[in-house]
């Protein structure tokens, strides 16, 4: 089949959703398929149409986190897209991009697919203050609805984001449950980078190391984690690791400064092709986000048998298991607590690392591009019958 994959941002971004656009358009074409990924132009002002499976289109900034969106009126962008004669359209943009696929699907009768990522009432709880949810609702109702119902086929990566949808948002379209997956062999490999980025960042063999890798942005919440530091003086060689970039670098900077801490370390944006490397340096992976739609970095962390502390929600409840594989949080005394039991019971952590790297087999890259394949076909064959 030709698929095209809209994407605000693609590769080497290393945003959750870009990423996954990555691996799917990767594998697809593993699988013999011919896949260009459609996304924003952030190299320069124009359309981009040299690589034929990197189509870059026409974009503005927006002035928020460094993103741009696309230049709704662009006939340059249909006509070359009509050179290639696609089977089928799978957006993973709730906005530009979503609006630039639906009107090319629906003008040429090419079936859409849609891949709801990101969960706006919490980002925008975390973004612009706890009583934005309650301003945001129904606006983030009435668009999802809207872009259900001009999508032929709906994908959500969780089951959390299921439920959402479904009772909060009252959507009646049948969502099929797909997880991001993610190439467990990547992340489950030893790693022979190990003891040079030990020396890179001063880390020393019996230092007690929380790993945190995200996007460095204030709805990943690192900040408690860096205020939390202070309560665990008990534990005298613990290193807080962070892994990433992003629009908040500098804030987090500036609060470690001001809670004078020496044991912080930032590691700045890593490329996707080395982050499995920096899972081997963590004895416990933890994250206080508490909106995501399928928590990727925890399967990678489990996938890389690094046991997992997370808050205590239905979304990390499917992947975790509690005091099996990791531990679920509900407040911060739980939080320091935990890590305190993850350094003092080293037999405790031992068996949660044997338990990590198998509990996460359901998320294997190979299982969900099979289903979304099998999505694909099934639309396309309903479009055939239509004709």
């Amino acid at each position: 089949m030709k698929i095209a994959l809209f994407s605000h941002v693609s590769y080497p971004f290393t945003n959750g959703v870009a990423v996954s656009v990555e691996q799917l358009a990767k594998t697809l074409r593993d699988k013999g398929h011919d896949v260009t990924i459609v996304s924003n132009n952030y190299n320069k002002f124009g359309n981009d149409f040299s690589n034929k499976e990197d189509i870059k289109v026409i974009s503005v900034p927006i002035f928020y986190q460094n993103l741009r969106t696309p230049v709704l009126i662009n006939p340059s962008l249909f006509k070359e897209l009509s050179k290639q004669n696609y089977d089928i359209m799978h957006s993973h943009s709730d906005f530009g991009l979503a609006v630039l696929a639906r009107t090319y699907t629906k003008s040429h009768n090419i079936p859409l697919i849609h891949t709801y990522h990101c969960n706006y009432l919490g980002y925008a709880k975390e973004n612009f203050g706890k009583h934005s949810p309650t301003l945001f609702y129904m606006p983030v109702k009435l668009y999802t609805k809207m872009l259900c119902a001009t999508t032929d086929r709906m994908i959500v990566p969780s089951f959390e984001t299921k439920h959402l949808l479904e009772d909060d948002f009252k959507i009646k379209k049948p969502l099929d449950v797909v997880p991001n997956g993610i190439d467990l062999s990547k992340f489950s490999s030893t790693s022979t980078n190990t003891k040079e980025l030990k020396d890179r960042y001063n880390i020393k063999d019996n230092d007690f190391v929380i790993l945190s890798l995200s996007r460095l942005s204030k709805e990943k919440n690192i900040d408690n984690l860096i205020t939390l530091l202070p309560l665990l003086r008990d534990i005298p060689n613990i290193k807080l690791l962070i892994v990433g970039g992003g629009p908040e670098e500098n804030n987090l900077k500036k609060l470690v400064k001001t809670y004078g801490l020496q044991n912080v370390i930032f590691t700045g944006e890593v490329p996707f092709s080395q982050v499995q490397d920096y899972y081997k340096l963590g004895n416990v992976f933890v994250t206080c986000s508490e909106d995501e739609t399928q928590g990727l970095t925890i399967i990678e962390s489990l996938a890389s048998s690094l046991p997992v502390i997370c808050p205590n929600t239905p979304l990390y409840e499917e992947i975790v298991n509690n005091f099996g594989n990791g531990l679920l949080y509900n407040n911060r005394t739980e939080l320091s607590h935990f890590i305190r039991m993850c350094y003092y019971n080293h037999r405790f952590l031992n068996i949660m690392t044997k338990q990590a790297k198998g509990s996460v087999t359901r998320f294997s890259l190979d299982q969900s591009v099979s289903r979304i394949e099998e999505i694909y076909q099934e639309e396309k064959e309903k479009q055939l019958l239509l004709k």
